[in-house]
């Protein structure tokens, strides 16, 4: 739970995660190659058109997870506890499953200029990687 957004975390991977943690120096070094820089990588490459990620504070931050909103709640109807249990409850209920891979093309990725973090259709506009007017120069005007 982020305030009133319920998200899942995510983080790239090169292959199949192992099922139990590194044990030795040559496993975590393997562990390291399966979890590349992928997403970190992306928004470091985005500096060079003026865009810094929001969570960053400094250009060399680094942050390689992918988090998606799966819904929002009215976080006043909701007592302090009964999030607690909200979130504890899903993270259980996470732990139980398998891990998920799923792959990202780049058709699916787009640049969504918005004013309500809510994202309402009406005064949000999302454009694809792949389209070719998103230039450098058209992300730009996005914050302009």
């Amino acid at each position: 739970m982020q305030g009133d957004k319920v998200v899942v975390m995510g983080w790239p991977i090169r292959g199949e995660p192992s099922l139990l943690p590194p044990s030795t120096a040559a496993a975590i070094a393997q562990e390291a190659r399966i979890y590349p820089a992928t997403l970190d990588a992306m928004r470091h490459a985005a500096q060079r058109f003026g865009i810094l990620h929001g969570w960053h504070k400094t250009p060399t931050d680094v942050d390689n997870d992918l988090f998606f909103r799966i819904g929002m709640i009215d976080s006043k109807s909701l007592t302090p506890a009964a999030t607690s249990m909200l979130e504890s409850q899903g993270r259980d209920y996470l732990t139980t499953q398998p891990p998920l891979v799923i792959e990202i093309p780049l058709d699916d990725i787009s640049v969504a200029a918005y004013e309500d973090d809510q994202l309402p259709l009406a005064s949000t506009r999302a454009s694809a990687l792949t389209d070719s007017k998103v230039t450098g120069d058209f992300v730009v005007g996005l914050y302009t």
